[in-house]
This record gives C-alpha cells, structure tokens and sequence, in this order.
C-alpha cells in the first residue's frame, strides 16, 4: 500500500530533492493504515517550492490622485497564496515589515493609501511548504489634491448682502406705509 499518511513508526526515508527543487520523501512502517494489516507499508510525501519570486508589473497610472493604488502580478509556478508588502522605502527584504495582506489567491491587490508620498510595493507568494524570495520591487506616487472646502465667490456675497439689504428697506417701507393706514404709528409731514 503507498499513501501520506503514517501513524506508525517509520524506518529507513529516502529524501531526494528533485531539479525543480521539490522535496520528496519516502518511507516504510507497520501502520495498519486502512485495515491493511502490519505488514510494510510505503508512504510518500512531496513538498512541492515556489518556483520563482513573482513579476510585479508597474503601476499605472504611477501617480495616483485618489488613493486607490492598483498592484499586478504573474502567476508564480507552485503558488497557493500571496503576500502583499508596503513601504514608504524600497523594499529589498521582509523583515520586519507586516504585510498589508495575505492569503491572496489572485494576481491583484488594490490598496487604499490615504497619504500622499511616494509608496512601494513587493509580493511575496506561498504554499503549505515554502515562500518565496520578494518580488521586484514597484511603486507609485500617491497625490490626492487636498479636500475642498465650498467658496462663496466674491461677487455672489456682495449680491446676498445687496438683497438682504434691500429686504430691509422693504420692510421698513411696509412698515411706514401700514402705520399711515391707522395701524401704527403715523408718520407727519414736515
């Protein structure tokens, strides 16, 4: 029986490493594995590596005005998942950098920046057994325009102050004309 899972105690592995540099590892014990009974039986395991870093591809458009910085990638052979880093320096290594995130089973990440600079990127991809080295290493100028605050033109002030004022004088014009109606104070002529 050949199966990857032993219980048992196992005796006499043979570990090769393949050109890909896949790890693989035999071995034989006595589990009664599926009611096969005592007998030897052969247990493989591969650990198959990440081929390759992954290719970045640049960011376009390398300036970003509204935050949304767009990060793509190729395929790495023996990929399961990737890890997306950030940096406000280029990035040649992971240590001591958190990834901004992981477990990405696609080749896109789109990062919300909310400070202006200039940002930089690496990925790095995954599987059970192995990482990879870091991606080419990209990055992209974030430059949202400051928030807006609403002006009143000039001119349109002056022509609220102009209406407002003339309310006023339209009202004290009612005002006079409803007191000579007996209904206020009289106004005499001089």
């Amino acid at each position: 029986m050949v199966s990857t899972v032993s219980t048992g105690n196992f005796e006499y592995p043979s570990i090769v490493v393949d050109a890909n540099g896949n790890v693989h590892v035999a071995w034989h014990d006595s589990t009664d594995y599926s009611g096969a009974g005592s007998d030897a039986d052969i247990f493989y395991k591969v650990s198959p590596r990440v081929r390759a870093a992954p290719r970045v591809n640049p960011v376009i458009p390398h300036v970003c005005t509204t935050g949304a910085v767009e990060i793509t990638w190729l395929h790495s052979e023996g990929a399961l998942w990737y890890h997306v880093y950030r940096s406000a320096s280029p990035i040649t290594g992971t240590l001591g950098i958190t990834p901004i995130s992981v477990a990405i089973i696609d080749t896109v990440f789109i990062d919300t920046v909310m400070t202006n600079g200039t940002w930089y990127y690496v990925i790095v991809a995954g599987n059970t057994y192995y990482n990879s080295m870091v991606s080419n290493c990209v990055s992209a100028l974030v430059s949202m325009p400051p928030a807006s605050t609403t002006m009143i033109p000039e001119s349109a002030f002056y022509t609220v102050v102009g209406i407002m004022a003339g309310i006023a004088v339209l009202a004290l014009v009612v005002g006079v004309l409803a007191g000579r109606r007996g209904s206020g104070p009289s106004v005499r002529k001089l």
